[in-house]
This record gives structure tokens, C-alpha cells and sequence, in this order.
């Protein structure tokens, strides 16, 4: 049937668009998910924005076999930690749409993504929840090549716990506690010699039943 036209549309969520539709802009916020029906057209006027954050990527995928399609033509267009898959994006142009710091779930048309840099993320500061960033470093000491980190860790990162920054070192209390307050996807999780049995992994957010490792 002929689009439905709408004004500046705002994704929190997982959304699902069955229908052709047509879009002043269309953002999906981070950790939000938007399916789109394979075969039908998303026309985007203005601004399509898919920008999420190292731990809280945007995803784009299709319902069914096939792809769901973006028209952007004369639109902007920014993405950015964002992970995509079985998509067709149309710029109106011969070069390939920019998505930095992307995860390319394959079966993508008129993409050209650019992969998130993995990195290591070491927890320090004893207790906490799991989005406090003062919990978090990319270097594992606290010493002259200290690396405060500026995200919590992401879908392409690793977690590490040390004897010198668990949450059983001497300026944790023992059993100590690390609450997960948000979705958490990582590649892995990985307790070093020294870095104490009884700590406890605490989760407070039900948006995910469980926290995935990949």
C-alpha cells in the first residue's frame, strides 16, 4: 500500500516496522532494536540516526528472509557503534553509506562498515554497579599507565579481573559485589590468579534475561 508518513520518529526499544513507510527522521536510541520487515521500503527525508555507545550498540536486522530496505536519498545519515544485518540502504548516490565502529552481521547492501576496536577492560574500585566508569580501565594497574576508561565494556571487549583490581583486593571488603544495572554483551570474562573466588555477580536490569558473552 501507498507509505505512511510520519514526522521525527524516536526508537527507545526493540521496534518492529512491517509496512512501507516514510520518515522526517527516525532515530533509534541506544540499546534500542529496529526490525524491518523484509522487502518493505523505509523512506528517510531527513535524518536517519543509528547512533548508539561501546556497551549499548544500535541494531538493525529484517523480519523474514530477505532485507529491509532504507531509502535515504538527499538525507543524512549517521551511525555509529551500531551492529547490522540483512539490510539495504539507498543514498540516491554510487558510494556505500558510512557506519563506524559497526558489527557487520552479514547480508548488508550499500554499507560500508567500519568494525569497533576491541579492547581490554580491567574492573577496579572495589564494589559497584556495572555502568560506573569509575570501575573501569584499559590498562591493568593503577600505576603510572593508568587508563581510566571513557565507556563500559562492549560486544567486541574483554573483561578482566586482576589480583590488584578485583573486587576481593585490599581495599574491597571480602564477597564484594558487582551489579549489573544495564544489558551486558561481551566477547569474554576472565578472573586472573589473585583475583579471589567469592565475589558475587549481582543483576538489577530485566530488559535480558541474562547477560550474554559471545
Amino acid at each position: 500500500g501507498n507509505p505512511i508518513t510520519f514526522a521525527n520518529v524516536i526508537i527507545e526499544y526493540d521496534t518492529e516496522i512491517n509496512l512501507n513507510n516514510s520518515f522526517s527522521s527516525l532515530t533509534v536510541n541506544p540499546g534500542g532494536t529496529l526490525s524491518i520487515n523484509a522487502g518493505s521500503t523505509q523512506t528517510v527525508t531527513g535524518a536517519l540516526n543509528l547512533v548508539g555507545t561501546r556497551s549499548a550498540l544500535v541494531s538493525v536486522d529484517a523480519l523474514n528472509t530477505g532485507n529491509g530496505i532504507f531509502d535515504v536519498t538527499g538525507a543524512t545519515v549517521n551511525a555509529d557503534f551500531v551492529g547490522i544485518a540483512d539490510n539495504t540502504i539507498d543514498n540516491g548516490l554510487a558510494a556505500d553509506v558510512t557506519a563506524t565502529n559497526g558489527v557487520d552481521n552479514l547480508n548488508n547492501t550499500g554499507w560500508d562498515i567500519s568494525p569497533i576496536v576491541p579492547l581490554d577492560f580491567y574492573w577496579i574500585n572495589g564494589t559497584g554497579n556495572w555502568s560506573d566508569l569509575t570501575h573501569w580501565a584499559t590498562s591493568p594497574d593503577g600505576g603510572t599507565t593508568f587508563v581510566a576508561a571513557t565507556e563500559a565494556p562492549g560486544a567486541v571487549d574483554n573483561v578482566l579481573f586482576t589480583g590488584s583490581t578485583n573486587p576481593n583486593g585490599a581495599s574491597f571488603p571480602a564477597s564484594g559485589t558487582i551489579t549489573l544495572d544495564q544489558p551486558v554483551t561481551i566477547v569474554d570474562m576472565t578472573w586472573q590468579t589473585g583475583s579471589g573466588s567469592t565475589s558475587r555477580i549481582s543483576m538489577l536490569y530485566s530488559k535480558h534475561d541474562t547477560p550474554r558473552v559471545c
